[in-house]
């Protein structure tokens, strides 16, 4: 039997009770003249809840809920006449016991339409009930839903939440409209016989055909134009550069798609824009070479660039734009070299090891990134290496490289070469192929700044003069990329291919300057606030809410900067003092190097569960270090950390 503690027993309890009420009526049946004896007298004993007890059995006088109620109520509808009647003691009027719903109202129902000799009508009466309290889900026909899986898209107002208070002004935003007069895609899947593997080859092999796609989205398969094409350019011809194979391409239509949908083309589209504008791709971002600001003081160049992406909005479909920068050093890898070889003497092969190693460089010729994996002294120009011409391999040095391909003269044949390596899956392979690239330091140009460059204080101001710019200086260089736009010619007649146009200007709207807030502090001191919402003198003059004092914290700091952390230190304690901080002195920890693994080792030695903050003072910023640093503070021994 079921452990009726454990909430088992009310059915079990139901169907003991059926079970003996069919045995009793049975036993009646057999000997009418026959009344009940004491043994099968129901025993009431209501030991939990009055409204609570069975009249069938004594085994179930202990159980609670619906089950027990069930048993009731079918028990006294069963109940011969001049049998003994049980009621619960003291229910004057009887209520629904807590868990007892649609069951009970069935059997309720039930009751009162046997005794009325109306069974169906009452049947038809509790089903309309329970229909009415219960919850109906509909679902669409099956066959419509293995079809298709659609969803419907309310067309409905955009809700409007604009605030009354503040001063209205009238702004703009970095968000261009882009109008369209056709909203079609057409999308076809182009299939190869024999099948190519190869991406770019898939890509090769439709250009050929290219006075049928003037404007057109490829991504290896699924092809999108803005007209429907020919029924001559459904079955074509190719033939395959590698092995002069024909291939056949065959265009099958999908299907028509609205352009509002292909979010992902409008992006595509722009990045061959900035190509028509000759901007230089770096990374995700693209620059203008040609507007680029040198600043000779210091052998540096900034590059001003655009950031794109397209989305739809509450507006209509836009174009986000955004302005950034690019900062390049003038000087080529190979003087850097010579630099290093002439203050380092014996030990420039270490030195370069760990200033270029990991770097990034950009070729001249091409303005393609590079990362620095290894520098190889055995190489130099003069070296050969093997290439195709004409279906047959042939030996060519790099002199001659790069003085028939690109027209470039190299003038020192004795200088290394850097190593960069790749990985390319070529056709026919189904693993990538590893490649080593070598490249010509005379030929690639440093990117970015090194860390004695970001210590530099005059020259971190220089260049910010140029990257950290207005409100004004950042709407003038969108208006600038606007009117590139609309007076190239390409971007136009690409844009105009799909149908699409860029507005005169940015998104105009009406804005709210609201009134300063006032700056609550501990002791009620209040202090009005600034329209330029400028605080930092408040802060440090006024004590803060609530105040937690820092007893246990621990300074981490390399022997070079023994002195700035002192400084540091000294500083803290004055500024806390106003603010009602009180501050310990920590424990100090002297690194004997900058490496990674020396502040690694000193953190797990020194995080204990009562420390309340780590400080670590880095000679210089290296994503590296600050990586290693913040796992271990942030996720293997969790601490404060700054």
């Amino acid at each position: 039997m079921a452990d009726q503690s454990r909430g088992r027993g009310r059915g079990l309890a139901l169907l003991q009770a059926l079970k003996k009420s069919q045995m009793m009526e049975s036993s009646d049946e057999a000997s009418p003249e026959s009344t009940p004896g004491p043994s099968t007298a129901p025993s009431v004993a209501p030991s939990v809840a009055p409204s609570t007890t069975s009249s069938i059995t004594s085994g179930a006088s202990s159980i609670g809920g619906r089950g027990k109620i069930a048993a009731m109520l079918l028990a006294k509808a069963q109940q011969k006449p001049g049998g003994p009647v049980f009621s619960p003691a003291g229910d004057v009027s009887p209520s629904p016991a807590k868990g007892a719903g649609r069951g009970l109202k069935l059997l309720q129902s039930l009751q009162a339409a046997k005794a009325a000799g109306d069974a169906s009508k009452a049947v038809e009466q509790v089903t309309e009930k329970m229909a009415a309290t219960s919850m109906s889900i509909t679902k669409p026909p099956a066959d419509d839903r293995r079809r298709k899986a659609y969803r419907e898209v309310s067309e409905a107002p955009p809700v409007v939440r604009t605030g009354t208070s503040g001063t209205p002004v009238e702004v703009t935003a970095n968000y261009i409209h882009l109008n369209f007069e056709e909203n079609s895609v057409y999308e076809y899947e182009v299939r190869y016989d024999p099948d190519q593997d190869y991406k770019n080859l898939r890509f090769k092999l439709l250009a050929e055909h290219r006075q049928y796609f003037k404007e057109k989205t490829f991504d290896g398969t699924t092809l999108y134009v803005p007209h429907k094409l020919p029924e001559e350019a459904l079955n074509l011809v190719s033939t395959n550069p590698f092995d002069n194979s024909k291939v056949r391409l065959t265009i099958v239509f999908r299907r028509t798609r609205r352009l509002s949908e292909m979010i992902h083309i409008y992006n595509v589209i722009f990045k061959c824009i900035m190509k028509d504008l000759q901007l230089v791709r770096i990374g995700r971002d693209h620059f203008n070479e040609k507007a680029g600001i040198p600043i000779p003081q210091h052998r540096l160049e900034v590059w001003p660039g655009y950031v794109t992406a397209v989305d739809e909005y509450q507006g209509g479909l836009m174009l986000t734009l955004d302005s950034t920068h690019k900062v390049l050093r003038t000087q080529s890898v190979l003087s850097f070299i010579k630099e290093t070889v002439q203050s380092e003497g014996a030990g420039w092969k270490k030195a370069m090891a760990e200033r270029l190693v990991g770097c990034s460089v950009m070729t001249t010729y091409n303005k393609k990134m590079f990362r620095v994996d290894s520098i190889d002294d055995t190489m130099s120009p003069r070296s050969t290496f093997e290439k195709m011409e004409n279906g047959k391999p042939v030996q060519i040095s790099f002199i001659d490289y790069y003085k028939k391909n690109y027209g470039i003269d190299i003038k020192d044949f004795d200088q290394p070469l850097l190593i960069s390596r790749d990985s390319k899956r070529m056709p026919g392979t189904e693993k990538p192929t590893d490649f080593m690239i070598c490249l010509i330091p005379e030929l690639c140009q440093l990117t970015g700044l090194t860390d004695d460059q970001r210590s530099n204080f005059k020259l971190m101001k220089d260049v910010a003069a140029h990257t950290k710019i207005t409100p004004n200086q950042r709407h003038a260089a969108f208006k600038k990329y606007i009117e590139a736009v609309m007076n190239n010619e390409t971007a136009r007649n690409r844009l105009a291919g799909w149908g699409l146009s860029i507005a005169p200007q940015t998104v105009q709207m009406t804005a709210r300057t609201l009134q300063p807030e006032t700056l609550y502090f501990g002791n009620n001191v209040k202090v009005p606030g600034k329209p330029n919402a400028e605080w930092n003198g408040e802060v440090t003059r006024n004590h803060v809410m609530q105040a937690m004092d820092i007893v246990k914290w621990v300074l981490l700091y390399t022997d070079r900067d023994k002195q700035v952390a002192h400084d540091f230190l000294e500083t803290v304690k004055r500024s806390c003092r106003p603010m009602g901080i009180n501050i310990a002195d920590p424990e100090m920890i002297r690194l004997p190097n900058d490496r990674t693994d020396s502040y690694v080792i000193a953190l797990k030695k020194v995080i204990t569960s009562n420390l309340q903050i780590v400080v670590v003072i880095c000679p210089s910023a290296r994503d590296d270090r600050y990586g290693a640093i913040k796992k271990i503070c942030c996720a293997d021994n969790p601490v404060p950390s700054q």
